[in-house]
């Protein structure tokens, strides 16, 4: 009888907490400060540990895997298009968008418009991205995936030109390449699993207490992961970690000429390797809203850049710029080089979602019809 009487005390005792929580709760949620939290370290924190733990697994070459890409050849289906896309989180994000049902009914309008020039009646797109990758990752997955689709696009820039080296690592590294452990790599994923459980079980859980707690622990949370992170890296990559300096601090261990030519002698062997085959590759030079002339902010993207890291701004405008400048040259020489930094360049919208370069969905649904005609040329072209 004993446990029967601490279980219905504990019961009122949590029933009575709830019935307060739940007052204070619907006055905290119409604050600024929660609203304000929840656009900023909620969904941080939120897309954080999915990034780290849900969508991915560790490749030994490729750093990154999307759970996405089959584990075997696909099999021979005469009548599906695949296309395989390329790229780092932007990329990737924009795969995430493909992969959901106004993405797919998308590709298939594709196939209605070519009609009878196609003899494919579907289209599967595969998720070769990586967030925070750059070349030669692209290169290399390219090589890797080559026989699982029949046309590649690679959407890419920004972390070639803008992205910290965190780690101190050589410049000639993709971004994020460490040495491949399979058991440090599990120990590391199943803490930060036991975490991600914690959080979601909160976001989840329909009491007004546990949306409380949620907003009381989210930082210490995410603080908690983010430790997690480095001490992942410094096991895996044993070097120095640059992780805690600024942008412009950064810019001492890194000579960004030697990045983009890195960049630059990677693409035109990437698409050496495509030359005189019938598979197509497309390198996009996406958009980012630092670089001049690109866009006009919304007064929402103000807010949202001006949270951002100030030294970053500087460095994108001046890099991207001579990235792009090189790019256009040799987009002259080949056609499947296409810049798109100015896609968004009459839009007032707000396209950006962050301080970095990721775009919302109605950012993605435009960047989609400006795919378009290619993604028709890979098709017609196979």
């Amino acid at each position: 009888m004993q446990p029967l009487k601490k279980a219905l005390f504990l019961l009122i005792v949590f029933a009575l907490f709830e019935l307060v929580a739940q007052g204070v709760f619907a006055n905290l949620s119409r604050t600024t400060t929660y609203q304000n939290w929840f656009t900023t370290q909620f969904k941080k924190t939120d897309g954080s540990f999915n990034w780290f733990y849900g969508d991915k697994r560790y490749h030994p070459f490729l750093t990154f895997e999307s759970r996405q890409v089959p584990q075997v050849e696909p099999p021979d289906e005469p009548e599906t298009f695949r296309l395989g896309l390329l790229g780092g989180s932007f990329a990737e994000e924009f795969a995430n968008y493909m992969k959901n049902p106004k993405g797919e009914a998308q590709l298939l309008e594709i196939l209605r418009e070519l009609g009878t020039q196609t003899k494919f009646k579907k289209i599967e797109l595969l998720n070769f991205t990586a967030g925070g990758s750059k070349q030669p990752r692209q290169f290399m997955a390219s090589m890797l995936y080559f026989e699982r689709a029949n046309a590649f696009i690679s959407l890419e820039g920004f972390n070639e030109v803008a992205t910290l080296n965190l780690t101190c690592a050589p410049i000639d590294w993709p971004l994020q390449i460490h040495h491949y452990d399979a058991d440090l790599h599990t120990f590391y994923q199943d803490l930060a699993g036991a975490i991600r459980n914690v959080f979601n079980f909160l976001k989840a859980a329909p009491f007004a207490s546990t949306k409380i707690i949620l907003y009381f622990t989210s930082e210490p949370l995410f603080t908690l992961f983010e430790r997690l992170g480095d001490m992942h890296w410094r096991a895996t990559w044993n070097l120095p970690v640059c992780k805690n300096k600024s942008a412009a601090e950064l810019e001492a261990f890194q000579d960004r000429s030697q990045i983009r030519n890195i960049w630059f002698k990677t693409l035109i062997k990437q698409h050496q390797m495509f030359s005189g085959v019938h598979k197509t590759l497309y390198t996009f030079l996406q958009p980012n809203q630092y670089l001049e002339h690109s866009k006009v902010w919304s007064e929402e993207e103000k807010e949202i850049f001006s949270h951002g890291d100030p030294g970053l701004p500087p460095i994108v405008a001046k890099e991207y710029s001579l990235a792009r400048e090189q790019f256009r040259k040799m987009s002259q020489k080949n056609p499947k080089l296409v810049d798109f930094t100015m896609i968004f360049e009459k839009n007032r919208e707000t396209i950006y979602r962050d301080s970095c370069c990721h775009i919302r969905e109605h950012g993605n649904d435009l960047l989609l019809q400006e795919l378009k005609p290619y993604i028709k040329k890979a098709i017609l072209n196979y």
